[in-house]
Parts: structure tokens; sequence; C-alpha cells
């Protein structure tokens, strides 16, 4: 054990797959710190294990928003995201009407 942790967040994309990536908080700065020196070369599943620390810096919430992409809160489609194509049903037997 490298030290308590206090929270672990670990996002996710749309279809519930984990990104590849986790927000670790530690109760004191002095675990973060011991944790950090501690697994800064491991491997995990073949993988180089990166580390970085986290932005201290309060940031306004419309740079976040920007920072998050497109498609947040406006309304407008994701890219590269599959639309469900909806059919309207045919009760005329499937041949063409005359």
């Amino acid at each position: 054990a490298h030290g308590h942790l206090k929270s672990v967040r670990l996002p996710k994309k749309f279809d519930s797959r984990s990104r590849g990536f986790a927000f670790l908080e530690f109760l004191t700065r002095h675990e973060a710190e011991n944790a950090y020196a501690a697994l800064r070369h491991t491997h995990l599943l073949g993988r180089h294990l990166v580390l970085e620390w986290a932005e201290e810096a309060e940031q306004d919430i419309e740079v976040l928003r920007k920072k998050a992409g497109v498609g947040y809160g406006d309304g407008g489609e994701l890219p590269g995201r599959k639309r469900k194509l909806e059919m309207a049903e045919d009760n005329t037997g499937g041949g063409d009407e005359e």
C-alpha cells in the first residue's frame, strides 16, 4: 500500500467502457508523493503506467466545457457517433404504388 485514498474516479466512454485513465485523490499530499515515487516506473498489462499531477489552478466552468469538446449541452451531434436510423413502416405490401 502506498497511502490511503480519499476518492477514485474512472471516466467512461459513451458505451460504458473505460477511457484508460483514472483520477486518484489521496488523504494527504505526502501519501500522494509516496505513491507517485513508488509507481512512476511501473508497467501494467504490458504498458508503461503514466502518472501526472492534476492541475491545481481553478478554472472557469466555460473553459472546462470548451475543453470537453463538441456535443456538450448544445444538442449537436458527437463526431463518430452512430445514429439510429428509423424506417417508416410500409403497409403497402412491398410493391411500387401505381
